[in-house]
């Protein structure tokens, strides 16, 4: 066992000794946004993806698109509302990489600024300068993650008293662009492939479920969970066609905490245990993706 542990340790710092570039072809991101009180343009669940190249500048950059759901603030529930779905891609940014310099820069849609979006050549004490850490965010550790089959570097970002992540070759664990810290509203990236494979999260489960059952858009407004947040219990109310509806509660890491048969029209989700914090849900028909979004246990 002890062999084996140091063998693990051995090989991590073997893998993260080689430095794993940003992708630059057949990569998406899976974002979702949201939380307590959110403000307008806070409340979206989208895919980000790359295709195509453009010149900007005499500089060469790839083309970053995104899809997905866009909602409202409700001042009523406090949380994200008023869900639609657009399969329309828009264009987001434009993007370029040093991997000498191992950072990666971007022009978002719209500006002709150039901003560093990430640099993975960052050392423990020093501060942060990028487009999606924008206070006094610093380097407080460095350590491994596990992306697929390769350890990669993770850097652990301290805000106040916020703390986010940015994992080398994928980005921020908050999002592709989004903030990399938040107080109970931001992003979080729950799913990241590449050449069609999920690598991140490896706990899979919403990586698996993002990528293989199709979406029904039309059936994102007809799910209701009240209250959100909740404390106890919370209702879970499906349309009443649904054949063999069911629940699935992940935690903030993208590990399946719960899994709930919802064969009545309104089902009950008790907290049983799990602490305080924000989880994301996954309600599906047999292999069909029928509702997604945030859940707030007080």
């Amino acid at each position: 066992m002890v062999a084996f542990i140091l063998f693990s340790s051995v090989l991590a710092k073997g893998q993260i000794s080689v430095y794993h570039p940003f992708p630059e072809a057949n990569a998406a991101w899976y974002v979702t946004s949201g939380g307590w009180e959110p403000e307008a343009g806070q409340c979206y669940d989208r895919c980000y993806y790359l295709s195509g190249d453009t010149s900007i500048g005499s500089v060469n950059y790839h083309k970053i698109w995104f899809f997905g759901w866009n909602g409202l603030p409700n001042f009523n529930s406090h949380l994200c509302d008023f869900w639609s779905y657009s399969s329309t891609p828009c264009y987001c940014l434009a993007f370029r990489q040093d991997t000498l310099l191992r950072k990666v820069y971007i022009i978002p849609a719209g500006d002709t600024v150039e901003n560093v979006l990430y640099d993975f050549s960052l050392n423990v004490g020093d501060t942060l300068h990028t487009y999606n850490c924008y206070g006094s965010g610093y380097v407080s550790a460095i350590d491994s993650i596990l992306v697929g089959t390769q350890y990669r570097k993770q850097f652990v970002i301290n805000e106040s008293s916020l703390q986010g992540f940015i994992v080398e070759g994928i980005g921020s664990k908050s999002g592709l662009i989004e903030g990399l810290v938040g107080f109970e509203v931001g992003g979080y990236l729950y799913c990241f492939s590449r050449d069609n494979i999920a690598l991140f999260p490896n706990s899979g489960g919403l990586c698996e479920l993002t990528m293989d059952i199709s979406v029904n858009p039309e059936l994102k407004e007809d799910v209701l969970i009240k209250p959100n947040p909740f404390n106890t219990v919370a209702m879970v109310e499906v349309p009443g066609h649904l054949k063999k509806p069911g629940m699935q509660l992940f935690n903030i890491l993208g590990f399946k905490v719960r899994e709930i048969d919802l064969a009545k029209p309104i089902s009950v989700l008790e907290r049983n245990g799990l602490p305080a914090g924000i989880y994301f849900y996954r309600i599906y028909d047999t292999k069909r993706l029928v509702s997604f979004g945030k859940l707030i246990i007080q």
